[in-house]
Order: structure tokens, then sequence, then C-alpha cells
């Protein structure tokens, strides 16, 4: 046997060996998941009915909430406990002795707070005693503001020496509410995002576990993104987010009908928390994320019950007991009653405050699945197994076109379905969308409006910023295909986003496959297409083509990407439609030129260009350049964003970073809050100059008239390329390889001396562009 054979057969005893270890892992994660499961239904159903009916006593709590104190050194603006003065709470020894009480024999988590439970001094001596007295604990954690970082310090080596010598865990989370300023308003303590972060460094040099918790107040709304980006500076993995809320315990009751967030923070929240429920260091918090994520999407109560529905308990710094820390009153004194009797005694409470207030409450986000949340996300994870759900784009059968008869065009639609990559729209998507229900609303002015969406959260947040989209019906992307939606419909008319390699592009086809067999109106309103890589997305896209019945492609390259004999004069080209939405709206409402520089960055994909990711110089270079802007120029520069969500990046993600490297950072405008599409076309429409990257920056200044340096990131001969060539526009551009400030500020300078005859040059376009659209209009529409 050669040693290339004994190689191979090795190679597979050993691919079959780890196959196995791989099988055994799954199963037994299985029977984990199972016994899970079981516990929940003996938690939730069986045992709280054999509570009700006596038949043994209540089942001991595992999670002891233990604020230590009822004073805090910091002012924040959700907490009221900092206006309490020191009064009575309990020692050391007597919190030993209440722990001896049966009702905590099974605690198995104890989290230590306050107030700041650091301004004890007795700390060590609390932690010490819990470590004793609790037969079942696991684990210590502790909140902290870490005002006091030495102080503090001292006092969690001591206890992590303590809990480490009897096996225990222990965790500190170190309050951090943003960067900076931010914090220290949140917190109302000048200097507490410095000492905190000392801290933070100095529990990690002596091996600590830490976290970090942000507390979400309008003040911070915009900042959360901010913190995450420290998280991976900085190494720390652990982290929890979530929302300011009435608590008792920190008598703010009303604090959140007296600080409400606006329409526009509701929706940045609601793509937050959708954004950490599919962070991979999020798993354990995935579904309370989506939860919260659906709460101000939606207005959705809670699903998931918390820790303290059947399993925890409060005990605080005066000896009284409670169940929750949010909503239970307190009830009689440790020291002189029984805990076990004290927590019997008014389980109708707990009853009332599942019943009525759970549901309501986001403050605790550790959570269980319920029996039949469990059931349900195994009968999913099942399913996906057997039916090999993927999201490649599979090939699809040839499908011949019906003709469609007497086509009478957009005048008598009483219903058309809009579809694309809405759901995940960037500005430029909203405005083509925008420039399209115009369009049709001109012809038909009572026309009702179908659109399909990726992600309806998204949709309904386009829906406010759109006034003719604002009784729309959504309809799910991946089933628009049905029968019964196409068959309501007169037409359907595909926009926003060009045909390119994604796997929502098979949900398309099917909606215009059914649509020719119901001999509907097949409209492409302003498409582009490209980039497509797979032979089976190329024929895709071929047969949405076929199937059309009538449109206009943004650029001449696209229409020449399928022509057929028998489609000639079928479609035609004009410009992009996001164009003419933002050039009236800019003649709709004045702007005045300031000295000021527009940046409309974003950070690079690879669907163009599949080695661009490698050019991870550009934020460098960016920064370098727009310094070398500051310095020798009195423009102000200001950073927009022109997509807000996660999904597709968001740009603001990418500006923060750019701005970091900045030597001046704070000298340059960077906008974090989400903007709706006219409120961005309004920060943006008077400015002197702008620097692009993303195509719909560049039709939106060349729609406002405003001279632009473009970075190409598509690529040769793509979407960018061709817009500049059609523009005479292609000598203002860099593509995005051989970018450098270096360049990029010599391009700048032709820029400022060739201002008049860009101006001139746009001023001729506007014309030519109008009259192509207003063409195409008509040929896809009347």
């Amino acid at each position: 046997m050669t040693i290339k054979s004994k190689l191979k057969e090795f190679l597979k005893e050993q691919h079959s060996y780890l196959k196995m270890i791989s099988l055994y892992r799954k199963v037994n994660r299985e029977i984990g998941k199972i016994q899970h499961l079981i516990d929940n239904i003996l938690g939730y159903y069986v045992i709280p009915f054999l509570e009700r009916r006596k038949v043994f006593k209540v089942n001991a709590p595992k999670v002891l909430q233990f604020p230590v104190n009822d004073i805090c050194n910091s002012h924040c603006v959700m907490c009221n406990v900092w206006k309490n003065k020191l009064g009575e709470q309990i020692a050391a020894e007597e919190i030993d002795e209440i722990l001896k009480d049966p009702l905590f024999e099974k605690i198995q988590y104890v989290s230590l707070n306050g107030g700041e439970p650091t301004l004890r001094k007795d700390l060590v001596e609390i932690a010490k005693a819990c470590v004793e007295r609790l037969p079942e604990l696991k684990t210590i954690g502790l909140i902290t503001n870490g005002i006091l970082a030495d102080q503090i310090l001292k006092k969690c080596i001591a206890i992590n020496d303590l809990c480490s010598a009897q096996g225990k865990n222990f965790l500190v989370s170190v309050s951090i509410d943003g960067v900076n300023h931010i914090h220290d308003k949140n917190r109302g303590a000048k200097g507490n995002f410095e000492s905190a972060i000392v801290l933070l460094r100095q529990l990690k040099e002596n091996g600590i576990n830490h976290s970090i918790g942000f507390t979400i107040t309008p003040n911070n709304v915009y900042w959360a993104d901010d913190v995450l980006a420290f998280c991976e500076q900085n190494g720390i993995n652990s982290y929890e987010f979530r929302p300011a809320v009435d608590i008792k315990r920190i008598y703010n009751k009303g604090y959140e009908a007296q600080h409400p967030y606006s329409d526009e923070e509701k929706f940045h929240l609601a793509m937050f928390f959708e954004k950490l429920s599919r962070d991979p260091k999020c798993q354990a918090m995935k579904r309370a994320y989506r939860n919260i994520a659906d709460y101000y999407a939606y207005g959705n109560r809670r699903e998931l019950p918390c820790l303290y529905w059947h399993n925890g308990v409060t005990l605080d710094s005066r000896a009284t007991i409670s169940y929750c820390y949010t909503e239970s009153d307190c009830f009689g004194n440790a020291l002189q009653e029984s805990a076990r009797n004290i927590f019997e005694s008014n389980l109708d409470h707990r009853k009332m405050i599942i019943k009525n207030k759970c549901n309501d409450c986001y403050h605790h986000l550790d959570s269980t699945l319920t029996p039949g949340q469990e059931m349900t996300e195994l009968f999913w994870r099942y399913k996906a197994i057997l039916t090999n759900r993927d999201e490649k784009i599979k090939w699809v059968p040839n499908v011949s076109r019906n003709n469609v008869p007497d086509r009478h065009g957009a005048g008598i639609w009483k219903k058309v379905l809009i579809t694309g990559w809405f759901g995940s729209e960037t500005a430029g998507d909203k405005a083509i969308l925008g420039e399209t229900l115009h369009q049709i609303k001109l012809r038909s002015p009572k026309c009702k409006i179908a659109i399909t969406s990726i992600n309806p959260t998204v949709s309904r947040q386009t829906m406010r910023e759109l006034t003719d989209l604002n009784e729309a019906e959504i309809i799910p992307l991946n089933t628009a295909a049905n029968k019964n939606v196409i068959g309501e419909v007169d037409a359907v008319v595909i926009a926003g986003g060009p045909l390119m390699e994604l796997p929502y592009l098979r949900y398309i086809y099917d909606i215009f496959v059914t649509a020719n067999k119901l001999n509907k109106e097949r409209v492409i309103f302003g498409y582009g297409v490209g980039p497509l890589y797979s032979s089976e997305a190329i024929h895709i896209a071929k047969t949405i083509l076929k199937l059309a019945t009538s449109g206009f492609f943004r650029d001449e390259e696209s229409l020449q990407f399928y022509q057929l004999e028998d489609d000639v004069g079928k479609f035609t080209s004009a410009f992009d439609p996001a164009f003419n939405y933002t050039y009236r709206y800019i003649e709709q409402n004045k702007f005045l030129s300031k000295d000021k520089c527009i940046v409309l960055f974003t950070d690079q994909t690879s669907e163009y260009d599949r080695e661009l990711n490698n050019q991870q110089n550009f934020p460098k270079f960016a920064a370098a350049f727009l310094d070398r802007i500051q310095n020798t120029r009195k423009y102000e520069i200001e950073l927009y964003p022109m997509h807000n969500i996660w999904q597709g990046k968001d740009d603001r993600i990418f500006n923060r970073k750019i701005v970091q490297l900045m030597e001046n950072p704070e000298s340059v405008y960077l906008e974090r809050a989400y903007l709706p599409l006219n409120k961005l076309i309004q920060s943006i429409g008077n400015a002197r100059y702008g620097f692009v990257v993303r195509y719909h920056a560049h039709v939106f200044l060349t729609a406002m008239s405003i001279p632009y340096l473009s970075i190409d990131y598509s690529g040769k001969n793509q979407k960018i390329s061709r817009l500049l060539k059609w523009l005479s526009y292609d000598q203002y551009s860099i593509p995005w390889r051989d970018f450098s400030s270096k360049r990029a500020f010599e391009l700048f300078m032709k820029i400022e001396n060739d201002q008049e005859k860009i101006s001139k040059k746009f001023s001729e376009n506007k014309h030519i562009i109008q009259e192509a659209l207003e063409k195409a209009y008509r040929h896809c529409l009347d």
C-alpha cells in the first residue's frame, strides 16, 4: 500500500470518527433541550397547579435579586434612588441569618445591586454570607456604576477570590450608557465614563469576569452602536442592552410616559434589537431581543416570561421580601418572620402581576421559553432539517409568455402590486418607490397599492415617510406569488433595486410567473441589471424580463442585457427614477448653498467586485482626506447616511469608523439619528460639495446640482461607471481600489476649479434626464 493510499484511508477513518463525534454532540444537545422542555412543563404548569391545590409546598426560587442598599452616587435620568439618604439597612450578620431560611435553599444565582452596592463597606461580608448559606449557589453577579474604580476593584478582587475558593462564579456588570459625555449625561455624573473604563481595564487585568450593561433612554438611543463598537475594540464579548422602564424599586413610576420616543427613535430601536437578536454573542438573549424589536415596531406584548415569574425572589436592604424588581409590592420583614412564610402567604399578588403586568414589562430580559414555545421551536427546527432549506439560487424551468389582451395602461388600474427589494431599502430605493407611486397616482389617483416586503418593519417605516404609501397593504415577498394576491391586482410593477445575484430573485420570478398565468400587466420601472454571476441567476433574470409586458431601464447597458426580435420596442432606457423624486423635492423647497461638504460614504461590499473587501485601508485614507480638507479649507464637514438599517450595512456605523480615525473627531458633524427620506434630502441639499460612494448618492447630488467627488466601488462598466459615463462626469471619479487621500484631494481641487463648468453641465443634463424619464413613463404606464 502506497503512502498516498494509506493517507487516504487514515483520513477516511478520521472523517468517520469526527462525523460520529459530531452526531453524538448533536444528539446530546437535543436531549438537553428535551430535558429543558420537561423542566419548563413542570415549572410553568405542573408545579404551579400542585401549589394551588396545596399538594406540596411552593417551588423554591432559584434567583435572588438583592439590592443591598438604597442610595447611590450617580444621578441617573431614569432612576430616583440617588434622591434617597442613607437609612436603616440590615447588617451582614443579619443577612447571614436571613439566608438560613428554607426559601433560599435552592438559590443558584444572586444579583448584588442597589443603589450602588459597592458603597457598602461590608459588601464582601455579604457575598461571603451568600456563598456560605446558599447550598446550591453557582454564581454571584454584581452591578456597579464604576464611579469609585479603585475602591470597587478591591471589593471585586476580594469577592472573586472568595467565589473561586468555593468553586463559584463571579461576574461584574459595569454600566456603560454611551461614550464620553453621553454616558455622563445619562448617569448624571461627570467623569463617570472615564472611571468606568478604568474599572473595566482593571477587571480584565485581574482576570475577573465582566460585562457591560447599557440602559437605553432618549438621551442615548443613537449611541448604542458606539458602545457595541467599544466592546468589539476592547475584547468585551458579554453585554446587555435594555430599555429604561418604570420600576417600583427605583421610584421612577411615570418615567416612560414623561420620556417618550419619537417614531424614528422607535424604528431605530426596533432595528437595533433585531440586529442584536442575530448577534452570535447574544444567542442567550436572542428571543428577548426579538420580542423587544417587535414591541417597538408593532407594540407587541412580551411573549417570554422572565426568571421572576416562578423562579425569583427579591430581598432588599431593609429585609423586606418581594417577588420581582419592577412591579411587586414589598411584604413583611425577614428578620421578624420566616421569609418562606412571607413569600407563600402573598402568592395572590404574584398571580396578579403575572396576569396583568408581565406582558408589558421589558426590564428583566433573562427569559425561558414556555413549553408551547419550546414545542414550536423544535417543530420548525426539524422541519428545516427535513426540507433541507437553503438560501441558494436554484434553477427554474422555462416559462412561455402569455399575451396580455387589451392593455390600457395605469390609467385604469384599480390596484397594483409593487415588488422589488423593499423591506431593506436605502434612501435611493425609497426615492424610486416615491417616484413610482407618484407616476401611478397621477394616472389613477384612487389606485390602491400593495407592496411586497422582505422585512415588514422596514416597510412600515417607509409608509410613514411616503405619503402615497400611507394606506398600502404590505405582503411578505415570499408569499406574494399567491394566486389570490395576484388575482386582486391589475398589474405588477417591479421597482427599486437591480436584478442581481440575490436569493430573493426567485420570489420576483414566482410573482411574474403567476401574473403571467393570470394575464396581469407586468412592468419594469427604472430597473438596472447586474451584477449576475451564476447561470441560474442569469436565467431567472432573463425569464423575468421575458415575462414583462413593458418597462424601462435606468441605463442602456441594462437594456442590452436582454433583447429578442419579438420584444423589440417592449423596453426602453432612460435614467434612475430617484432623480425626478429628488429634483421635485428640491424645486418645492428652498435651499441656500453653504460652505460645507457633505460626506455620503458606505462600507464596501463584494457583490460587484468580489475582491474589493481586501481594501481595508479605505477608512484610514478617507479620514486622512477629510483631515486635509479641514486643515486647508474652511468648509464644514458633515457625514450623513444613505442607509440606516443593519440589513445591507448601516452607513452610520461606517461613518463612525472614519470619524474615529480623524485628527479632530469633534470638529465634524456625524449624523447618528435615523433620518426619514425628506429630512435627509433637506440636510444635504444646501451643501457646496459632496464626497459620495453609494450609487444613489450620485443621483441625489446630480439632481441637486451639487458638484461631487465620486468613489466608484461598483467596478468597471457597472452601475456607477455607467451613470458617470452618461453624465460625462467620469473624470471626477476614483475607483475604490485606487483611492488615496492624496489622489482624492488633487481631484477635489480640480472640482473646485471646474465648479462653474460642472454646474452648467448639470443644468443641461437636468432637462435631458427629465425628458428621457417622462418619455419612459409614457412608454410603460400609458
